[in-house]
């Protein structure tokens, strides 16, 4: 990630952020797609919860011409409760996309407060690089031996 030198020395908080994200994204997707399988059979449950009246119905009938009676209270019923059995299973749908909405919507806000909070934690000072600095003993140490060494 290129980054304005002035910004340097909040690079790693930046980095943490992004991890963060990328992780956060990738929990979403999950939910996500589990949630819409279970939305997306509501609407047989609620059309099947909506016919089981009629198919009960539909079971008790016996006799002659007891096939073209199932038959005609089927479609009597399908033909009366359609609009309203159709309305209430997209009512159903929208009302749980509406939940899953909030609930990415909280998990967001909370997951990113937590990040934000934790990387603001780091009295916005990166980790300093102190690799000059740990050359610069390696080579004192490697005198101070070899001199040490010859003095024997």
């Amino acid at each position: 990630m290129k980054m304005n030198p002035e910004y340097k020395d909040v690079e790693l908080q930046l980095e943490f952020l992004n991890a963060e994200e990328i992780k956060m994204k990738k929990k979403l997707v999950k939910i996500i797609r589990e949630r819409k399988k279970t939305i997306y059979s509501s609407l047989m449950t609620t059309v099947e919860e909506s016919m089981q009246k009629c198919y009960d119905d539909a079971k008790g009938i016996r006799g002659k011409h007891s096939l073209n009676n199932m038959r005609e209270t089927m479609r009597k019923h399908v033909h009366d409760s359609k609009n309203i059995m159709f309305k209430n299973a997209r009512k159903v749908m929208l009302n749980q996309l509406r939940e899953l909405r909030d609930d990415i919507l909280k998990d967001l806000k909370e997951t990113m407060q937590e990040s934000i909070e934790l990387s603001l934690k780091t009295d916005g000072y990166s980790i300093p690089d102190v690799a000059e600095e740990l050359n610069m003993v390696k080579n004192h140490y490697k005198g101070l031996k070899g001199s040490a060494e010859d003095d024997q």
